[in-house]
Parts: C-alpha cells; structure tokens; sequence
C-alpha cells in the first residue's frame, strides 16, 4: 500500500510541477500581450490589475449591503418614529437620510467612471489581440515565402547542372573533332598528300616532324613552362602532354588554316545534312579506287611496292595502336566524368533531403509553450556546382535568439543544433539503432526534457532502438529500460543490472502528453 501511495505522491507532484510550468509560461504570453495596456494604466502585469478590480468590486459591494443595512434601519426607525408621532425625529432621520443619499449618489457616479475605464481597457484588450493575430499572419506569409525562395534556388540549382552537362557534352564533341582532324594531319604526311594551305598558315609537316620529340619532352619533365626559352612546341600526343603541353600543342596547331578556293563552289559550301555528308564520302571513296586503279596498271618499281607495303603495315600497326590508347583514354575519361557525376549527385540528393527536413528537426528540438515556433536552422553548400572542393555551412538560430555564427552559441545551444543534424542524416539512411553518449552533458533541464521528449516520439513513429548513454535521471528514466554497471566489493570485478521500465506505462505516457 505505501509503495502505492508513494507513487501517487510523486504522480502528483510531477502533474503539480507541470501546471506551474504551464501557469508560468501562461502568465509570461499574457504579460507580454497586455504588456502595453498595463503600461497605460500604470500597472505591474494584468493579474494585479484583476485583482485591484475584484478587490474593488468586493469593497463596493460590501458598502452597498452596509448601506442598504442602515437604510433598511433607518426605515424602521423611521416607522417606528412615525408611530410615535415625533415630528423632530423624523426632521432628523430625513436629514441623515438624505445625507446617506446624496454619499450613494458619489458612489455611483465613481462606479460609473471605473466601468467606463474597464471598458476602455476591454477595447485595448481587443485592438491588442487582432494585432497578435496580423502579426501571426504576416509571420506565416514570411515563411511562405521563404521556402518559395528556397524551391526557387533548387530549381535553379537544376538548371544549372543541366547546363554544365551539356558544356562536358559540348567539349567532348570538340575534343574529338580536335583529334580526328590531328589524325588526318598525320595520315596525309605519312601518305605524302599535298593539303594546299592559306597564306600565313602554319606548315603542318614542320608541326608533325616535332611530334615525338615534344611528347617525350613532355614525359620526361622538359617541357618548360610558360615563359620559358625551349623551342616552340608541335601538336603531340595529347594523351601523353601534361595539360599544359596539351592546350599549347592545340593552339599552334589551331594556326593551320587550309586553302579551299581550288575546290568547287558546291563544296565550299557549308553542309549540315549527313545524307549530302555521306553521299560526298562515296563520291570521294570511288574516286580514290579509281585512281588507285589507274596507279596499279602501271608498271611501278616492285621493291618500292614492298618497300610501301611495310611502311604501310607498319603505320596501320601504329594508327592502330594509336587509336586504341586514344580510344581507351577517351574511355577512362568519360568513366571518370561519370563517376564523378554521380558522385555529385548522390551528395545534391543526400543534401536536398537533410537541408529539406533540419528546420522542422531542430524546430521540434527547441518547441515550448513559450516559443510555438522553436527555432530556425538550414544547410547551405558554399560551392554549388563543386560540391566536393568547399564545405557546407550549418546555421542555427535559436528561439527569441538573432542571427550568430554557430561557433559563437553556447555548449547546449551547439548540442542541440548537433542533434538536430544528426537526426536529419539518419532520416535519408536509417540506422537500425542509435548510440548516444552523454550527448546531455552541456544541456540544462528544459533542454534534456526537450531531447528525451524527440527521442521518445522518433523511436515510435519510425521503429528504431537508441541506446543512451546518460548520467542525469530525468534523461534516463523516461527509458523503457535501463541497464545499469556496478562495482562487486566481494569478488572485484563489474556486474550488469538491468530494470525494465514498460511497467511504469502511466507515469511515460504523463510525460509524452507533457
């Protein structure tokens, strides 16, 4: 029966102190509401104003039941006078009555000017509270239209990323175009083909000739940088140069410009459509048979023949070897863009969700009776389109609190504001449980009530164990077990002792409505 009673006590005393926070956290709304009106009425808070009214209120009702008392007495007496036939007392009791009259009439004439302020002070009251509600609205639309400016930036944010695709696109297109026209450069010296070239155009037999040398220069660290007073460089092996060797080998071969004016006018004409493409390609194609046609009936030098068959094997053998490692170059690249694409996407859908759901985390981490909104918190990556070169910019403001660094809140501010991260990457990847280690350490009581309350409601909604590691009973008691590490003093060692708590439903659910 104790333990019973002891129990009601301690359910009594912890609803006693829940309504005293409730009272207090009350009184604070309503004081900072009526703060102006009690301003101009001179007084502390509105309680005391209730009270002066009341206690002024019971006064006068007091006087009034005195005096009906005595006119009810004097009444008599002055039936009773009046049966006497006392003309002096009645005179007397006429005057004290109407002195008592005249005293009642001043006192209805103050009751009148206090309900005229009462009703002044009702119309402040009301003015007063249609001011909270507009206040509340334009609050609301301000954060309306702070997640229209956020949606807005994740739009562009998209915008932005499908341009860059189509840039790598667009580059990729140009790097091959750059390598196939490098390769007929060198096809057309090996074959010794005449390109005739404009005036002021670059040779590209004296670009070819230093091809090897400026590749192996380039390997072996002799290329200089800019600046420097080496000789002028050709356009190499691109898969070999360093990036800097590549662009200056792009742009002197760039300088070579071809003279068309020999070719028909249908063919200097610019030709979009691969049909008419493919169509010059035969026609070109045939040509070319027919002139090797016409070279084989000859009679040509058998040697010269076997000697161009080998350089013919042999250059097949290295445009061969050439175009698998520039093939397998191109391929590397294009795995390494890809991951590299998918790494940034995997972060951007990673961040979209923790920066979407950290607001509403940490406005439940900080929601009281006192501060209905909680506090505000986002995400922010500084280099939008290289995520992976900065860093990410976490910014907590705490209830009734301004703008501020993170690093410049204090530990249990910084503790909450950590929480509140920590809870929204576990919402995109959940865990199967949580282990948390003093994490109350820095946190006053309101705020370990507040962490043990989220937990409380997180481990229900999504069906995942944490483990709390905690010193402070009012953290580890709103368990549904604990288990605790001791000292056996008889054999010297630890010893685990464990309480489960799913028997003490009434006294959580208390605190779960709290």
């Amino acid at each position: 029966m104790v333990p019973d009673l002891e129990k009601a006590a301690s359910k009594c005393t912890k609803h006693e102190t829940g309504i005293q926070k409730a009272e207090a956290a009350l009184n604070s709304a309503v004081d900072k509401v009526f703060a102006k009106f009690c301003k101009e009425i001179r007084v502390a808070n509105i309680r005391e104003y209730e009270t002066q009214r009341l206690s002024g209120a019971q006064a006068r009702a007091k006087e009034r039941l005195q005096y009906s008392k005595q006119i009810a007495a004097l009444r008599s007496n002055l039936e009773y006078e009046r049966n006497r036939d006392t003309e002096e007392d009645v005179v007397k009791f006429q005057g004290i009555i109407k002195a008592d009259e005249k005293e009642m009439k001043t006192i209805e004439a103050k009751m009148e000017d206090l309900q005229k302020v009462i009703e002044k002070g009702t119309d402040q009251l009301a003015e007063l509270r249609e001011g909270l509600k507009e206040k509340q609205a334009e609050l609301e639309k301000m954060n309306e239209d702070t997640k229209a400016v956020r949606n807005e930036l994740k739009a562009t944010n998209a915008k932005i990323s499908s341009i860059q695709k189509a840039v790598t696109s667009n580059e990729t297109q140009r790097e091959q175009q750059r390598s196939q026209r490098h390769r007929l450069f060198k096809k057309c010296k090996l074959e010794e083909i005449y390109l005739p070239l404009a005036d002021g155009s670059v040779s590209p037999d004296d670009l070819l000739e230093t091809v090897d040398e400026a590749a192996a220069a380039a390997t072996s660290g002799g290329v200089t940088t800019s600046g420097s007073t080496g000789p002028p460089l050709a356009s190499a092996d691109l898969d070999t140069a360093d990036t800097e060797v590549q662009q200056r080998l792009q742009d002197q071969e760039a300088q070579i410009a071809l003279d068309y004016s020999d070719l028909p006018d249908e063919l200097c004409e610019d030709i979009d459509d691969q049909d008419d493409i493919a169509a010059l390609n035969t026609q070109f194609s045939e040509k070319l048979r027919d002139i090797a046609a016409q070279i084989e009936g000859l009679a040509p030098n058998l040697k010269a023949v076997e000697r161009l068959d080998g350089v013919k094997e042999k250059l097949k053998a290295s445009a061969t070897e050439y175009e698998e490692t520039l093939q397998t170059a191109h391929d590397k690249k294009a795995a390494f863009e890809q991951i590299k694409q998918e790494r940034v996407e995997r972060f951007r859908l990673a961040f979209d969700h923790v920066s979407g759901c950290i607001d509403d985390i940490y406005k439940a981490l900080t929601h009281s009776a006192a501060h209905t909104l909680g506090g505000q918190a986002y995400l922010n990556v500084e280099h939008a389109d290289e995520p992976y070169l900065s860093g990410t910019r976490f910014t907590a403001m705490p209830p009734m609190k301004r703008f501020r660094n993170i690093e410049q809140l204090s530990g249990g501010e910084k503790t909450v504001a950590a929480l509140a991260l920590l809870f929204a990457i576990h919402s995109y990847n959940s865990v199967p449980f949580f282990v948390l280690d003093e994490v109350d350490a820095a946190l006053d009581n309101v705020n370990v009530h507040k962490v043990a309350r989220y937990i409380s409601s997180r481990t229900k909604e999504q069906a995942f164990q944490c483990i709390v590691i905690s010193l402070k009973d009012s953290f580890y008691d709103k368990a549904d077990s604990l288990v605790g590490i001791y000292r056996e003093q008889s054999v010297d060692c630890s010893r685990v002792v464990t309480v489960d708590l799913s028997q003490y439903q009434d006294g959580k659910e208390d605190f779960n409505d709290g």
